[in-house]
């Protein structure tokens, strides 16, 4: 559907939800592997976030808080030249 408000050639953005299946020995791993192949991406058009929703090995929902520690750890790490 076409927004009124917009002339027909305008980029729009979509949001794309992407699930990943990564093999590592723990959360914070995975997380890291993610990481560092997502900055390698040429991200001109589209920008990347992570959402607090994984999934443990066995396939039970995960706690969004450990995902959001081992997130904001590997940011630190990743980025401590940068702090």
């Amino acid at each position: 559907m076409a927004n009124e408000h917009m002339p027909d050639n305008y980029p729009m953005t979509y949001r794309l939800v992407v699930c990943l299946d990564v093999d590592a020995k723990d959360l914070k791993e995975a997380y890291r592997k993610v990481y560092l192949e997502m900055k390698k991406v040429d991200a001109v058009d589209f920008q990347w976030e992570s959402s607090d929703e994984w999934f443990e090995p066995g396939g039970d929902l995960g706690d969004p808080d450990k995902l959001q520690g081992a997130r904001m750890a590997v940011f630190d790490e990743e980025n401590a030249d940068e702090n």
